[in-house]
């Protein structure tokens, strides 16, 4: 709690929390004083209501607001002067298992990011960042705090673009935050390189399937994460820092880092010379599949990647008692053609 000290009979006090409050009100009362509530100092507007032989303490209530989102955005949207813009909203995941009001903001540049991350620091707001939301999980924002997407953010690469041959390579791929997995995939196909382990969703962004560690099909393949030769990570304080596989002993951690080192800019990724597979659909009934431990263990071991769906009631029938052991199982195998090349 601060004390801003007398002006003749005039007491300045600032509490930090309710107890604070508590105490100044009642110190107040002992010396006899009237207590003024107000937001930041308001001498100069009670000055011609102030008598010279009333003994006032002024007490700035500021503190009350410190948590109340509109009073935050007013401040955030004065210190950062609007550029990025910034506003209020109810974010929601995909799921619609989390729903948390947020100041949110779509930085353009490295310098607009760097603004929102500073005047956050200063704030002391959380960051965090959102791709397509389709975590279940809350890793999202947290209440009343900021929360950033960087799907229109602007890459540093010379022509402009947002995925590129890292230059001196010719199978490591810089990959901008926004870029989606459908994305991605297209840069791969017209490069003839894949990424062993991917997601078949297409509008998530590769960023996020990394920094959460997700994904990965096939069992002698690793996660996505684990492809990450290089990041670069935006810190509290706006310093755009690169961390790489073969000189940092913490790598590992900034692989799939769950946002905890600062916001990610761009990421370079090793890719694999491009595998062509066959695609086998089967359909099966549910019991000859997992009522059979050994055709199943086979069915797994024998195959690259195995798919399973299973759509409940398929096999319902109007004048049928329903038996989920009679419905069918989509089945897709995926094995590589010859050795995988062209």
């Amino acid at each position: 709690m601060a004390d801003k000290g007398f002006t003749h009979n005039v007491l300045h006090v600032r509490p930090d929390s309710i107890e604070q409050l508590k105490d100044c009100l009642e110190k107040a009362q002992q010396g006899n004083r009237v207590a003024i509530p107000t937001e930041g100092s308001a001498e100069d507007s009670l000055a011609h209501r102030i008598s010279p032989a009333e003994k006032i303490t002024i007490v700035d209530i500021s503190f009350l607001k410190k948590d109340d989102i509109k009073w935050i955005i007013h401040r955030f949207k004065k210190a950062i002067e609007n550029n990025p813009p910034v506003w209020i909203e109810t974010f929601r995941n995909w799921g619609q298992t989390q729903t948390i009001p947020v100041i949110a903001s779509v930085p353009m540049t490295l310098d607009q990011l760097k603004r929102l991350i500073k005047v956050a620091s200063e704030e002391k707001l959380s960051v965090r960042c959102a791709g397509s939301g389709h975590s279940w999980s809350p890793i999202f924002s947290d209440r009343n705090n900021l929360l950033i997407y960087m799907e229109n953010i602007k890459s540093d690469y010379e022509n402009g673009s947002r995925i590129r041959i890292s230059p001196g390579t010719v199978n490591h791929v810089d990959v901008m935050a926004g870029v989606t997995t459908r994305q991605f995939k297209e840069f791969q196909l017209e490069k003839k390189l894949n990424i062993p382990a991917n997601v078949i969703l297409e509008v998530v962004q590769m960023i996020s399937v990394v920094a959460t560690g997700c994904h990965g099909v096939g069992y002698d393949v690793k996660a996505p994460s684990d492809y990450v030769v290089k990041m670069r990570i935006m810190d509290a304080k706006g310093n755009l820092k690169t961390f790489q596989r073969d000189d940092n002993k913490m790598f590992k951690a900034i692989q799939a880092n769950f946002g905890c080192f600062g916001v990610i800019y761009d990421m370079t990724i090793e890719l694999k010379q491009q595998d062509i597979v066959k695609v086998e659909n089967q359909y099966r009934k549910l019991k000859d599949i997992f009522y059979d431990v050994e055709q199943l263990n086979t069915l797994f071991e024998e195959n690259m990647s195995v798919e399973l769906f299973w759509f409940p009631f398929n096999s319902e029938r109007s004048n049928v008692t329903y038996n989920p052991d009679d419905d069918e199982v989509w089945v897709r195998v995926i094995n590589k053609v010859g050795n995988g090349r062209m």
